[in-house]
C-alpha cells in the first residue's frame, strides 16, 4: 500500500532496490514484461512499413531480428496482417526451404512441403 507521505514512499521504494533485492531482470526478463515495456515507453504503433497502411484499427511493433531488444531501430512498425507474414517461419520442421514452387496450401490455408509430402509418399510405397 503507498504511504501518505510521498517522500516516506520514496526512500522505502529506494531502500527496496539496495543490493540484492533488486527488481530489475535485464534481459532475463520475460517476453511478456518486455513488451509491457515497449507499450509502455514507446508511443503506439501507427503505420506499416511494410504495406504502408495507416488508419487500421491497430498496429504492432515487431523485432527486426526475431529477438527482444529495447533499442528502437530494432523494430518495425506492422500491421497484424503483415506481423503474422513477418514471423511466419521460412523452413519446414524437417528443415526444406518454404519457396513457392515447394509449397503447398492445405484446404485450411496452412503450407505443406512439397518435398516431405513427397518422401512420405514414396516411404508409403516401399
Amino acid at each position: 500500500m503507498r504511504e501518505e507521505n510521498p517522500e516516506l514512499h520514496r526512500q522505502r521504494v529506494s531502500a527496496s532496490l539496495i543490493g540484492n533485492k533488486r527488481r530489475w531482470l535485464g534481459d532475463k526478463a520475460s517476453y511478456y514484461a518486455k513488451h509491457m515495456w515497449i507499450l509502455k515507453h514507446w508511443e503506439r504503433a501507427d503505420h506499416c512499413d511494410f504495406c504502408h497502411k495507416e488508419g487500421a484499427g491497430r498496429y504492432e511493433w515487431a523485432h527486426k531480428y526475431h529477438g527482444e531488444s529495447r533499442n528502437r531501430d530494432d523494430y518495425l512498425q506492422l500491421c497484424p496482417s503483415c506481423h503474422r507474414k513477418f514471423d511466419a517461419p521460412i523452413y519446414c520442421p524437417h528443415g526444406h526451404l518454404y519457396t513457392p514452387e515447394n509449397t503447398l496450401l492445405n484446404c485450411r490455408g496452412h503450407r505443406l512441403c512439397r518435398t516431405c509430402q513427397e518422401e512420405r509418399r514414396n516411404a508409403a510405397n516401399n
